[in-house]
């Protein structure tokens, strides 16, 4: 199942109904689920996260890896807009 950006646009009480779904999800579909997102708030419910750069894939990791012990995305993460290299 492929979610593209379905956090977009929404309030932090859909959010949350949201993640209920997909935590749902994850305790009854068998496969894989990918969701598709530039919000790190949607971090906290992925097994593994797929950084792409120039539409290829740069790094697989988790979470726990993007995020520093003070909670903000580690800087060798973050693209910024506009960048090519």
């Amino acid at each position: 199942t492929i979610f593209d950006e379905p956090e977009a646009g929404i309030d932090i009480w859909s959010f949350k109904n949201l993640i209920s779904v997909f935590e749902k999800m994850q305790d009854t579909i068998k496969g894989t689920t990918v969701v598709i997102s530039h919000q790190e708030r949607i971090l906290n419910i992925a097994d593994y996260v797929i950084l792409l750069k120039n539409g290829k894939v740069e790094k697989v990791t988790t979470a726990s890896e993007i995020i520093s012990s003070s909670g903000e995305i580690r800087p060798e993460c973050i693209k910024l807009s506009g960048e090519n290299n």
